[in-house]
Order: structure tokens, then sequence, then C-alpha cells
């Protein structure tokens, strides 16, 4: 990777190509991720320039070129890189101001990176392709959710807000290896969630491995577009973790999980009602709820 980063400095590029270059260095994952009619939307330039850049880095093209940039962002990822290169963004150019102005301006700029995250990830979905996620959730006999690590409070979510709406759903990252138990009772009526970022979890990529080798239909929310999890999904929703902070951003993966849900209760106003219903009967039988002193 050093080498070709040196290739890349020492090439005479135009300023099209110079913005691409930036990206390539600065930000591989946004690259590993688009088309190339996307990443050429999002740059402003035509996609024959993209073309003629990946040509110019002796590469094939620009399938070859998503290679490297993936191979580079896996180089860039984990929180050390983020710690050693977060820090330093967000406190750079800010000694002389004053400690508290600086630190709302960096959540200011956090803020509006996920922001950002939020609206590229859901740019990026095909409405054919949500409907028919959206369709395998609410009519699969039994969902089971697999996240781990930095995703596993993501599938907890997915868990907790589908199984108001619908019954059957199952958090396989609870209990250590029982989810390798849990799995001999899915059949294809049912479906798996994968749910993972760079760098995969092993156990979530093997999950999705097996379902989709037996037949069970694999959805994927992740943020490699080529990575290990989206060779295993029948359907990949990808959502930007691009952060300047210490831990990559999960706000994306957030959002779509809510939309997600909130598709799967619409889809079946009745049965939704009736689940809602009985989720607050529980409830309230049980005095959950904390009242206000009066």
């Amino acid at each position: 990777m050093e080498s070709f980063e040196k290739r890349l400095r020492s090439l005479s590029l135009t300023p099209s190509q110079q913005a691409l270059a930036s990206v390539v260095l600065d930000n591989p994952e946004r690259v590993a991720m688009s088309t190339i009619h996307v990443l050429a939307a999002d740059l402003g330039i035509n996609e024959s320039t993209i073309s003629r850049f990946a040509l110019a880095l002796e590469l094939k093209g620009y399938s070859e070129l998503r290679s490297v940039c993936r191979a580079l962002a896996s180089n860039h990822s984990g929180m050390l890189w983020r710690f050693t290169h977060g820090d330093s963004a967000l406190s750079a150019g800010t000694p002389d101001r004053d400690s508290n102005a600086a630190r709302m301006s960096q959540r200011e700029v956090l803020a509006a990176q996920d922001s950002s995250a939020i609206t590229t990830s859901f740019a990026r979905i095909d409405e054919q392709l949500w409907d028919n996620v959206v369709s395998l959730l609410s009519g699969a006999e039994h969902v089971s959710v697999m996240g781990l690590r930095q995703s596993q409070s993501v599938a907890s979510m997915l868990v907790y807000l589908l199984g108001l709406v619908r019954s059957d759903v199952e958090d396989l990252t609870v209990g250590g290896a029982s989810h390798i138990d849990a799995l001999r009772n899915l059949a294809s009526s049912d479906c798996v969630v994968a749910i993972a970022t760079r760098p995969c979890s092993k156990d979530t990529v093997r999950v999705a491995e097996w379902s989709r080798k037996h037949g069970v239909p694999v959805i994927a929310i992740t943020d490699e577009v080529l990575g290990p999890l989206t060779e295993f999904a029948d359907y990949t929703l990808l959502a930007s973790t691009d952060s300047e902070a210490v831990l990559s951003s999960m706000t994306a993966l957030v959002s779509i999980v809510q939309a997600l849900t909130n598709d799967v209760a619409v889809a079946d106003i009745d049965s939704t009602r009736q689940h809602l219903e009985q989720q607050e009967d529980l409830l309230n039988f049980f005095d959950v709820y904390a009242k206000k002193n009066m």
C-alpha cells in the first residue's frame, strides 16, 4: 500500500483527478463503498475521468481501484488509527481558542458528519431492495439477529424494536456461543439479519455463511460494500460510518434499523396494533413505568 500511495502522489494530475486522489488517500472507504456512477456524481466529475485515473495508476479499471481502496480502508480501520488521526484532526488549529468553544466546535463537526452519514446511507438504498427487506422482515416466520462488538448495541435495538411490532424475534448474540445451537432451528421460511462494521466479527460472518448455505435468507447491514459479510447476504443495506471521532459512527446504522422497524410496523397495521397492545398490557400489569411523586 505504501508503494501505491507513493505512485499516486508522484502522478501529474488534472484538478479533477487531484480531487479524486484526495478522496482515495484520505477517505478510501468512500471509494470502496461507491459505484463509479455514484462517486462521479458525488465529486461532480465525469466517469471517464475516474477510469483514466485508474489506468494512470496501472490498474485494470474502477473495480480494481475499489479493491485497492478497500485494502487502504482496512489498513486505516481500528480504534488506534481513529484515535491517532481523529484526535489530531479535531484538535488541530484551535490552540488559541477557548477550550469550551473548541469542544463545542468538535461536537458540531461530529454532528454534521453524522447527519451526512445518514443522508448518504439512505440515498444509496434502492427502493426495490428496501421493499424486499421490509417484506422479508414482515413475513418471515422467525427473525434472528446477529451483531457483535460495536454492532451489538445496534443488533439489540433491532431485536427490541422488531419485537414490539411482530413475534418470534431472537437475539443470537445473547448467551455466548448459544447462537450456534439456535441456528439448527432455522428454515427457509425464516431470515437472519447480520450486522457488522469493519473489521467484521468472524462469528457474525460465519452465521451469515451458514445461513446462506442452508437456504435461510440473509439481510446484511454493514459499511463495507466489498466486505466479507456481503458475500453471504441476499440483501445488503450499506451504512456510512465515516467519522473523525475516536470510534466510527453508528448513527446511520441506528437510523436504518429504526426506519426498517417503522416500515415493518406499517406493513400490517392490525397486527402491529395487537402486538403493541399486548406489550402495553404487560408493562402496565408489572407497573414498569416510573411515576412522578405527587
